[in-house]
């Protein structure tokens, strides 16, 4: 989806009160194709915290997304899902890139593309952390459609190709979950925006909040157009397919929950 930056408008609630100090920096983790970059821009209007300027929509670790990258909106140009057991050099380098990069204080940041490196470095709680929670079977369905099957990579031997996407985005939000902070459903966002507001004072109850707005006309086309396709034969199909492969998770546990015992801050 083309993100329509007229979606995010403020009412200015809240904008005028002085803040005490400077709040911790706010993390949006969730699976792609989750409504995540509204959410990011929105909540960093409402918090008016900073954004990173060298990449788009606060993606420190999608090199797609950098200031200078030809990639292509969170495809499979550049590297994403890595584990430590398949890439422990790498894996560890974003960890520190991270150190480097990500300030305490006063900024927004996303993820979508490294969840075991970000819930790896997030374990310890130090930031705030917004997790957007999607059914992964409508997840699945879009990235299928664009031929987005990175998530693949972190599945089990042997799966099908639309098994193994799935199992890879189980696996991510598994990690995502784990980390402390606060969950908000896809579905409660795109029918009410007053569903993130609740999110980010539950998140920064010592904040004064500014009100943001995103619902509009070209957003109810597109959530319209996001329900129906509950409708679908091939929704249906992946639903299927995200259960099978949940008993099997939940039958023979994997080491991904193990990341974020090994990785220092």
């Amino acid at each position: 989806m083309w993100i329509n930056r007229a979606w995010c408008s403020m009412d200015g609630t809240g904008s005028g009160e002085a803040r005490q100090a400077v709040p911790t920096s706010l993390f949006v983790l969730s699976l792609p194709r989750s409504l995540s970059t509204v959410v990011y821009h929105a909540a960093c209007m409402s918090l008016d915290f900073r954004q990173p300027a060298w990449t788009t929509d606060g993606e420190l670790l999608n090199s797609d997304r950098f200031a200078r990258s030809p990639g292509d909106d969170a495809g499979e140009p550049g590297t994403k899902y890595t584990l430590r057991e398949h890439a422990p050099d790498f894996f560890d380098d974003l960890g520190r890139f991270l150190d480097r990069t990500v300030s305490l204080h006063g900024h927004g940041y996303k993820d979508v593309v490294h969840p075991f490196v970000c819930t790896a470095w997030l374990a310890d709680g130090r930031f705030r952390t917004l997790k957007l929670r999607r059914d992964p079977a409508e997840v699945a369905m879009s990235m299928l459609a664009r031929g987005w099957h990175y998530p693949a990579t972190v599945a089990s031997p042997g799966r099908a190709l639309d098994a193994a996407v799935i199992e890879g985005l189980l696996r991510a939000w598994r990690a995502i979950d784990a980390v402390p902070g606060v969950t908000l459903d896809y579905d409660a966002v795109i029918a009410d925006e007053d569903a993130l507001h609740a999110a980010l004072a539950e998140l920064y109850p010592e904040v004064p909040l500014r009100r943001v707005g995103f619902i509009d006309g070209a957003f109810g086309n597109y959530r319209d157009h996001q329900l129906a396709r509950r409708e679908t034969d091939e929704y249906r199909r992946l639903s299927a397919i995200v259960d099978a492969v949940e008993r099997d998770l939940d039958a023979v546990p994997h080491s991904v929950g193990q990341e974020r015992k090994t990785m220092g801050a």
